[in-house]
C-alpha cells in the first residue's frame, strides 16, 4: 500500500500539519501542533506519522527573498535534525516563501473566523501542494 506524505510549516510556537491522500494528489489540513519544547512537538509528529501511515515528510524552508538561508530557516533545519533522530522517514525541504501570508489571505477572503489556529495548517497544505505539483510534473 502506498504511504501518505506529510507537510510541516514549522514555527517556534506552532507547527502546521497537512497530509496527502494515498495517491499523493490531494493535500488537506490535518492539525496545528502547539508546543512548549521540541521533544513534545516531535512526539506528536511521530504519533501522526504512525496513525496516518506517513511515508515521507516535506518541511517548509523559509528562505529569504534572495533564496538564502536566514535565521528562521536555520531554526527549521535544526528542528529537522532533531526530528530525524526520532523519526526514520525520508524528509525533504520545500521552499515556503509567502505560504503563511498566502494562507492568511485565503482565510480572510473567505471570511473564515478564528484564522490564527487555521493559518499554520493551511500554510502546510500550500507547501504540500507545491511539492506535489513539482513532484508530479
Amino acid at each position: 500500500m502506498k504511504k501518505r506524505i506529510m507537510a510541516l510549516d514549522f514555527g517556534e510556537k506552532r507547527i502546521g500539519v497537512a497530509v496527502s491522500d494515498y495517491l499523493g494528489i490531494i493535500a488537506r489540513p490535518y492539525t496545528t501542533i502547539t508546543f512548549s519544547c521540541l521533544s513534545e512537538a516531535i512526539g506528536q509528529i511521530k504519533e501522526i506519522c504512525d496513525k496516518e501511515q506517513i511515508g515521507q515528510i516535506v518541511i517548509g524552508l523559509p528562505v529569504n527573498l534572495k533564496g538564502k538561508i536566514g535565521l528562521q530557516a536555520k531554526k527549521t533545519q535544526q528542528f529537522v535534525q532533531a526530528m530525524q533522530k526520532e523519526i526514520r522517514l525520508p524528509m525533504v525541504f520545500q521552499d515556503e516563501r509567502f505560504s503563511s501570508k498566502e494562507a492568511e489571505k485565503i482565510l480572510t477572503e473567505r471570511g473564515i473566523k478564528g484564522r490564527k489556529n487555521k493559518v499554520d495548517a493551511l500554510a502546510a497544505v500550500l507547501i504540500l501542494n507545491h511539492y506535489l505539483e513539482r513532484d508530479n510534473v
